[in-house]
């Protein structure tokens, strides 16, 4: 789902919440699982994806894509399109 949306899924990682913690707290987890402080534990039940962003030829839209996607798409970036509208 993310692809179709011109993202690549960089990495994902699953979150317990085993005790009831705080928005803040799984902020501050978070913020040290990414600067390598912290593992992830065990058991877990969130799913946390980090996505960037691409510009290029996607293969999962044959037509022109919606929501003025087709400006990431160089096979559709020339051309006005209206969503679901083929070349």
């Amino acid at each position: 789902m993310l692809q179709a949306c011109y993202f690549n899924v960089e990495s994902q990682a699953l979150m317990n919440n085993k005790e009831a913690r705080s928005e803040r707290h799984w902020l501050e987890v978070l913020a040290e699982i990414a600067r390598g402080k912290r593992e992830l534990p065990d058991r877990m039940d969130r799913l946390v994806t980090i996505a960037r962003p691409f510009a290029g030829d996607n293969v999962l839209h044959f037509y022109c894509p919606p929501f003025g996607l087709h400006l990431y798409d160089g096979r559709f970036r020339s051309y006005e399109c209206r969503s679901g509208e083929a070349l």
